[in-house]
């Protein structure tokens, strides 16, 4: 939670963060950002989220795919 009314959602499939606006039931996604490699977590700090990018998937993959390397953590501004 990035505040009351705002989740912040890593989309590990589609490599994206994205943030959801929430009023009663609902959620309004808006995407912070794109391209991230199999993001599996984030952690925010001090006004930026930091995504690591995991690339599980590369292990399950058939066959198997190489990882990237070096894996990454990356800095996304919020504001």
């Amino acid at each position: 939670m990035l505040d009351d009314h705002t989740l912040l959602v890593i989309e590990g499939g589609a490599g994206q963060l994205t943030k959801l606006a929430l009023a009663g039931d609902t959620g309004t996604p808006s995407v912070v950002a794109t391209g991230l490699d199999q993001p599996p977590s984030v952690v925010v700090t001090r006004g930026s989220a930091w995504v690591s990018e995991g690339q599980i998937g590369r292990l399950f993959a058939n066959p198997p795919e190489m990882p990237n390397l070096p894996f990454a953590v990356r800095r996304v501004a919020l504001r």
